[in-house]
């Protein structure tokens, strides 16, 4: 009989550092559904926030144990839905996609209250979840990697040296924050957005999907 296929997950899993599995935070905000099959777009935040106490280890085992068909942004197991869930689920019904099907991490797994709390720790960490994120894109044929926050988009554009300045999309308000689209050699994209936990993507003056939708478009 042909062996059955290693989860995606458990595939994934593999990859995450010893020493950030029992530490407060989480590596998953899809289930098997989303890190299964293909995506043409992943989600990367920076690190998860907030005072949860889960570790990593103890989330993987919750989300191997729930549904397949499970993302963080609509279904809520410790804390009520806020502006990041409304607006990452804004921005994929933009684009017509299932938010179970879109494969969702954190480049940094582990957990703290705010990005100052990173201190000089960040590209350490990010360097040690690399690996995790670099096989996503590699094994679901990921073409934008659309990034929360600079420092994150930064990151990712030097790790796929993606340098080269394609679109932006400028805020119709007083602020201006902008939002940025890079290509790499190879072709993929990474659109690093403004930060949905202090942007409302939902507002029509401050959206980011049309971005994202050109950046889809135009692979």
């Amino acid at each position: 009989m042909p062996e059955t296929p290693t989860p995606a997950i458990d595939r994934l899993a593999a990859l995450i550092p010893d020493e950030l599995m029992d530490v407060p935070g989480h590596a998953f905000y899809s289930g098997e559904d989303g890190f299964a099959g293909g995506s043409r777009i992943y989600l990367l935040a920076e690190n998860p926030g907030s005072d949860g106490t889960e570790t990593v280890r103890q989330q993987l085992r919750n989300v191997k144990a729930g549904p397949s068909a499970y993302s963080a942004y609509a279904t809520h197991t410790w804390k009520p839905a806020g502006r990041i869930d409304r607006s990452v689920l804004h921005l994929l019904h933009q684009l017509s996609l299932d938010p179970t099907e879109v494969p969702a991490s954190c480049l940094i797994f582990g957990r703290t209250r705010g990005e100052s709390d990173l201190a000089g720790n960040f590209r350490r960490l990010a360097d040690l979840c690399w690996p995790f994120h670099e096989t996503v894109v590699s094994d679901l044929g990921v073409d934008v990697v659309v990034c929360f926050g600079k420092k994150t988009g930064a990151y990712v554009r030097d790790r796929f040296n993606a340098h080269e300045h394609v679109d932006q999309f400028v805020e119709r308000n007083n602020r201006g924050w902008t939002s940025h689209t890079h290509r790499g050699r190879d072709g993929l994209k990474v659109v690093s957005v403004t930060h949905p936990s202090r942007v409302d993507w939902r507002n029509p003056a401050t959206d980011v999907s049309p971005l994202v939708a050109r950046a889809l478009e135009s692979n």
